[in-house]
C-alpha cells in the first residue's frame, strides 16, 4: 500500500503531513541522541527546514546517551 503513490493511505498521510511549517514564536527542539523512538535525524530535519525560513529555533541535545523517555 505504501509503495502505491495513489493509495488512499498514502494520500491521507500526505494530507496530514505537518512538518513543513515555520513557528511564529521561539521554539526549542529537545532531543536525546540515543532516542530510538524518535531519531535525532527528525529533529535535525525540522531544524534545517525551519531555521533558514526565519524561525527563532534552537536544537538542544540533552545528552548523547539519553533515550526518548528521559529526554
Amino acid at each position: 500500500v505504501l509503495t502505491d503513490r495513489n493509495s488512499n493511505l498514502r494520500q491521507a498521510l500526505r494530507a496530514n503531513d505537518v512538518w513543513e511549517w515555520v513557528p511564529r514564536t521561539k521554539m526549542r527542539l529537545f532531543h536525546g541522541k540515543a532516542d530510538r523512538e524518535v531519531p535525532y535525524a527528525n529533529a535535525q530535519l525540522a531544524y534545517d527546514y525551519m531555521k533558514p525560513r526565519g524561525a527563532d529555533i534552537q536544537l538542544v541535545n540533552v545528552g548523547d546517551l539519553v533515550e526518548h523517555g528521559p529526554a
